[in-house]
């Protein structure tokens, strides 16, 4: 067995490169998020070939001396904590000091840096981790990093990179996230010379998502807010008519730092049971501001995962906000129930669908009617159950999108779940045939 040897810096930091950049929005959003640590108030980017050949991120905020400028790029160095107890309060979005010596190793980097009011900047030049130049440059008050030709000097990770609209994709969402969580800046992104965002400053989360969104996302948006003391939630969430295919605009934010949290996921989904149809996704934008001791930002080096001390707690919370949210747009009331009635839903299942089956769709036996009555919703909610008459009749009319049944009864129209009254059926069977001793 070979000896025991203490790796080389340059294998470190390569090492470390691989858990901080994945691919070339991880450096734009390390980049993004050193400049909002900076005090920005904008902040471009620009990239070519979706960031594989170069990545330039330019911000106003504080610039930084000579000295800090070449710090900077050495493993663990940050200005963001001193000391473990500033680890249980990090309101920063770094803190790790990981991110610009990571990027180094694995590009050719440049950066020009200035603070207000000096005289000159600062040139850095760093190529594989190796410091190639060190001087004084004409710079405007700020910092502007870029990285050229990313995972040159490695190959390997080069080819596990996506396509180039993949990886394009994916930097969009990185701008985007930062975006929306800091309204109050300047945003810029363009790809190949081309304007993909322009967002000026912003007064509010829901103005700055009609900016990144568009208006079909954005209109269907309501906010909402709640919380305790030392944990408040906020945001915009999509009304149940609004939903989608894909849980793309499904986003969290933890004191204003995108992450992913299945919890937080979980808790969104029981605020839209029985609000949307299966196999459907809603759109949310949750933002909780919570005391930095009571969660965990280090558990990975990327950032994007975090931990609560009370995980139960703040699902809960988050759960019950978005129900209460939801509530105006809530869950319908439902039809009469009872035996009866339950048996005449089961008799329309079965007719529809042997109707269906035998020729190729259902048979409109009705005509078309009309319902002069109160609103529907209105008449049910205000009659106790015991009141709700039970429908003699009911006449199936259509089907809607292989899931629902529209019925017609004396006094209106019943929804039906086709798949939800299929299993009340088969449940009820087994139930009997275990009833008899089948």
């Amino acid at each position: 067995m070979p000896s025991i040897k203490v790796l080389p810096d340059n294998l470190i930091n390569k090492i470390a490169a691989g858990e901080v950049v994945e691919r070339p929005a991880s450096v734009v959003k390390e980049l993004v998020e050193n400049a909002i640590d900076a005090g920005a108030t904008e902040i471009f980017v620009e990239i070519e070939q979706s960031g594989k050949r170069l990545i330039v991120v330019s911000d106003n905020g504080s610039g930084m001396s000579r000295e800090d400028a070449r710090t900077s790029f050495e493993r663990h160095a940050t200005s963001k904590i001193t000391s473990e107890t500033d680890l249980e309060s990090i309101r920063t979005m770094g803190f790790r000091g990981e991110a610009l010596s990571s990027i180094a190793s694995v590009a050719q980097v440049t950066m020009k840096t200035a603070q207000k009011g000096a005289n000159t900047g600062t040139l850095v030049q760093i190529e594989g981790g190796a410091v190639k130049a060190i001087a004084d440059a004409a710079a405007p008050q700020g910092t502007t990093i870029e990285v050229n030709h990313l995972f040159y000097n490695t190959p390997a990770r080069l080819k596990f990179l996506k396509s180039a609209a993949t990886e394009l994709s994916h930097v969009i969402a990185a701008v985007s996230h930062q975006a929306l969580a800091r309204p109050e800046i300047r945003f810029r992104l363009t790809h190949n010379k081309t304007m993909l965002l322009d967002l000026p400053t912003a007064s509010s989360i829901r103005e700055r998502a009609f900016s990144i969104y568009g208006n079909e996302l954005a209109d269907s948006l309501m906010d909402f807010a709640g919380g305790w003391d030392s944990v408040r939630v906020y945001g915009l969430i999509a009304r149940p008519n609004y939903t989608r295919g894909d849980r793309t605009y499904q986003e969290f934010y933890i004191n204003n730092r995108y992450v992913k949290n299945a919890s937080l996921t979980h808790a969104l989904y029981e605020a839209y049971k029985d609000l949307i149809m299966r196999d459907r996704h809603p759109a949310a934008f949750v933002f909780i501001d919570i005391d930095p001791l009571l969660v965990d930002v280090n558990v990975h080096p990327a950032k994007a995962e975090v931990r609560f001390r009370n995980q139960s707690q703040v699902h809960d919370l988050v759960r019950d906000v978005l129900r209460e949210a939801l509530g105006s747009h809530g869950r319908p009331a439902a039809l009469p129930g009872g035996p009866a009635y339950a048996d005449r839903v089961k008799e329309v299942v079965a007719e529809f669908m042997a109707s269906a089956q035998a020729g190729g769709g259902a048979d409109a036996r009705t005509s078309p009617f009309r319902f002069d009555g109160p609103p529907m919703a209105a008449s049910l909610t205000a009659r106790s159950e015991a009141d709700r008459p039970v429908p003699a009749v009911l006449y199936p009319l259509a089907q809607i999108h292989d899931s629902f049944i529209v019925a017609q009864s004396n006094d209106g129209m019943a929804l039906i779940d086709q798949h939800a009254a299929h299993e009340r059926v088969l449940f009820e069977k087994l139930q009997d045939q275990s009833a008899t001793g089948q």
